[in-house]
């Protein structure tokens, strides 16, 4: 289905789609999983794995907020439309087209490590994230 060309055309318009919550959530929904996240965490700048990202919609808004972000998805069409936007805005946000099945994320968690990123997430008394 994600490979097919015309299915996955179709598939992406879901995705964009404001008037359903279907492919992605709307907007509003959005914005406010993206202000959760911010607000629970006690980092400035998190390292976010962003697997099956579609067409970006949460990569965007993470990646505008100053978070290092990659985006991983199996769709061509919607890689290319989220890198296209990410272009058009300016907008360092790394996207890969892969099977996230596939992945062998150590690498990724090991980058994050890297960044001091901890792999236990640990509540602090008043129940913000600390430590990833």
């Amino acid at each position: 289905m994600w490979t097919d060309e015309h299915i996955s055309k179709q598939l992406l318009n879901v995705h964009l789609s404001q008037d359903v919550d279907l492919g992605s959530r709307r907007m509003g929904t959005i914005d406010s999983t993206v202000e959760w996240i911010i607000t629970n965490t006690e980092r400035k700048q998190l390292n976010i794995l962003d697997l099956g990202c579609g067409p970006g919609l949460y990569s965007e808004k993470l990646a505008k907020r100053g978070n290092n972000v990659t985006g991983v998805d199996f769709s061509s069409n919607s890689i290319e439309y989220a890198k296209q936007e990410a272009k058009k805005k300016k907008l360092k946000i790394t996207y890969l087209k892969e099977n996230y099945l596939n992945l062998d994320l150590k690498d990724f968690f090991h980058a994050f490590d890297r960044n001091r990123m901890s792999k236990r997430a640990r509540r602090d008394r008043s129940g913000r994230l600390s430590n990833c």
